[in-house]
């Protein structure tokens, strides 16, 4: 008889909404990683490392099994979409099993806008990879893909200057720009620089208002109400002023701690924003309608995680989605990301096309897609044979469980 103990890991799914966001943008922004939690995943059963495997390749022929696992343990079970199971099994020598599966937030939030993602990403032919990168923070809470949602809401609202957007999103004005270059080489905004100037939008207080009776800053459940009363007197005062006037008249050391009171007061009708007093804009952002697009899905997925009408919608891409159309959108990943070889398919075709011809003629047979991946040194080479063989440039061939492949035109 066997002697095993298994040890469950199952982190806390962020209940803020805006950390929810986050953590689910950052489980959904590759295809691939989203095919996983729609297709490969449940709630009930783990699955080790062959099994996952196993069953992602019924949905898509790429990436490896040593890459679905990574996506597990380094992102999707430390946001607590997914589940770890640790098992022990007392032989000898010892031997340690891990699996996976779904949460209960990953089984009712996670899948639904994994699939969500993949249908937006097919309807613009666009990967999320390009919009929201990586997630190559050490913290959850300050990912990439959250930060990437946090400007696009902004730039919804009209905000549209990188210093005013740096302090509105509460990260530095040198990523702002860093993101917004990702958006506007997706398609996503138009970036039209157009002189020199402070990077900062200024606020013009709206006659007639009382600035005693401005709206406070709020911090978790603590009302700034005396710092509130300082900016909205001193704004008064001066009719217009950006937010290192005010923090220099008010001797406050960052102006980045004035915005958020600054656009409180212009949510409540107390300000205006003014764009182009006292010089030119640093630059000029402006969402496409792809960027709009985007926008929407955001705010899609924030009333699906608050539990709104939009979550029973979601649920309904799960059962739309195909294995044709899983392996569209890992194909789409598979271009964008600065991971893989950056060759054009038609030139992996090619050089796919040359080595099997000289492999026939060598060894009397096709090669295997591991002899093209040592080869080739391409260790994701399945990604080009599915859409060769449906072209009709491969065909392949069994023997007993082996697979080869054979070129059938050229």
């Amino acid at each position: 008889m066997t002697n095993a103990s298994s040890k469950v890991i199952q982190n806390q799914f962020p209940i803020a909404p805006e950390k929810r966001l986050a953590a689910v943008l950052s489980a959904i922004n590759s295809e691939t990683k989203s095919i996983l939690l729609a297709t490969s995943l449940d709630d009930v059963t783990f699955r080790n490392r062959a099994e996952l495997g196993a069953e992602y390749r019924k949905w898509a022929n790429w990436p490896g099994t040593g890459t679905l696992k990574g996506y597990a343990q380094t992102t999707l079970v430390p946001i607590g979409l997914v589940a770890e199971e640790e098992m022990t099994v007392q032989l000898q020598p010892l031997s340690i099993q891990v699996g996976w599966r779904l949460s209960p937030e990953g089984a009712r939030y996670a899948r639904p806008a994994a699939a969500y993602a993949i249908r937006t990403a097919l309807d613009h032919s666009l990967s999320l990879y390009r919009i929201f990168s990586n997630t190559n923070s050490v913290s959850p809470d300050s990912r990439s893909p959250g930060n990437t949602a946090k400007i696009l809401k902004l730039l919804d609202k009209d905000v549209d200057q990188t210093g005013e957007l740096a302090g509105q999103a509460g990260i530095a004005e040198h990523d702002v720009i860093g993101h917004l270059d990702r958006l506007h080489k997706a398609g996503l905004v138009n970036l039209a620089t157009v002189g020199a100037g402070t990077g900062w939008a200024k606020y013009r207080w709206i006659e007639g208002k009382d600035p005693n009776k401005a709206p406070p800053y709020i911090v978790g459940n603590v009302a700034y109400q005396t710092r509130s009363r300082r900016v909205a007197n001193e704004l008064a005062r001066r009719n217009t002023a950006n937010v290192h006037e005010i923090a220099s008249a008010l001797g406050y050391r960052s102006p980045h701690n004035l915005i958020q009171v600054l656009s409180r007061f212009v949510d409540y009708g107390y300000a205006e924003r003014v764009c182009f007093i006292g010089g030119k804009k640093q630059s000029d952002v402006e969402l496409t309608d792809k960027g709009k697009a985007i926008v929407a899905f955001v705010h899609t997925l924030e009333d699906a995680l608050s539990d709104g009408p939009a979550l029973q919608s979601l649920t309904q891409s799960v059962a739309e989605l195909t294995p044709a159309l899983a392996q569209r959108a890992a194909e789409l990943y598979f271009a964008a990301s600065s991971r893989t070889k950056a060759r054009p398919a038609e030139e992996w075709n090619r050089r796919i096309v040359a080595f099997t011809k000289e492999y026939q003629q060598a060894h009397g047979k096709g090669p295997r897609p591991i002899d093209m991946a040592r080869s080739l040194n391409h260790r994701s080479i399945n990604t080009y044979l599915r859409p060769m063989l449906n072209a009709g440039i491969l065909a392949k061939e069994f023997n007993g469980k082996e697979v080869r492949y054979r070129v059938v035109q050229g």
